[in-house]
C-alpha cells in the first residue's frame, strides 16, 4: 500500500459555451449539429418575432385612429343636433301661442315634439321655475325652482346643456337644453 498515492479530482460538468471553446474532440455530431440549427434559426426567430410586433403596434395605432376618427364623427353629429335645437328652441320662443302659455302652447310643443322623435317632451317654465306649458302632460303640479340648476338658468342669457341623466318620465336617458 502506498500512502502517499493521490486521488483524480472528478470530471468538472462543461456547459454548452465549452464545446464552443473546448477541442474538437469532445465536440459531438450530435450538439455541433444542434448548434448548427440554432445558430440558423436564431435570426429567423428574432426577425419573426420583431415582425410580429411591428404588425401589433401597427393595428394598435390603426385601431386607435379609427376611435379617434368615429369619436370625432360623433361630436360633430351631436353638435349638429345641439345647434338645431338651439335654433328650434329660439324659434319656438318666439311664437306667440308658446309665450302665451295653456293650451296653444301645448298644442304647439306637441306639434314639434311629434314631428322629431329625438325629443322626448318640450317644457316651457317661467322666471319662476313653475311649469306654464308642455308637450306632455306631466302628472301633477311640476316646477323645476327648487332644482340646483335653476339658479344658473334662469340667470343666464345662453343656452345651456345638461349632462345626460335618467328621464323619470321618458325612462331613458335624456339632457335638458
Amino acid at each position: 500500500m502506498d500512502i502517499g498515492a493521490t486521488f483524480d479530482e472528478p470530471p468538472r460538468p462543461r456547459g454548452w459555451l465549452d464545446y464552443l471553446h473546448g477541442s474538437s474532440k469532445n465536440f459531438g455530431l450530435r450538439r455541433g449539429l444542434l448548434l448548427l440549427i440554432i445558430a440558423a434559426l436564431l435570426p429567423i426567430t428574432v426577425l419573426s418575432i420583431l415582425q410580429g410586433m411591428i404588425r401589433l403596434e401597427t393595428r394598435r395605432a390603426t385601431v386607435v385612429k379609427q376611435l379617434s376618427e368615429n369619436a370625432e364623427a360623433v361630436a360633430d353629429s351631436n353638435q349638429t343636433i345641439l345647434a338645431s335645437t338651439e335654433i328650434l328652441l329660439k324659434t319656438t320662443a318666439m311664437n306667440p301661442l308658446v309665450r302665451a302659455g295653456g293650451p296653444g302652447c301645448a298644442a304647439v310643443l306637441n306639434d314639434i315634439r311629434a314631428e322629431t322623435p329625438a325629443y322626448s317632451n318640450l317644457l316651457l317654465f317661467d322666471r319662476s321655475g313653475a311649469l306654464r306649458c308642455a308637450a306632455s302632460a306631466l302628472p301633477g303640479i311640476y316646477g323645476v325652482n327648487d332644482r340646483a340648476w335653476w339658479a344658473t338658468v334662469k340667470t343666464s342669457n345662453r343656452i345651456l346643456v345638461s349632462d345626460a341623466v335618467w328621464g323619470k318620465l321618458s325612462q331613458r336617458r335624456v339632457m335638458t337644453m
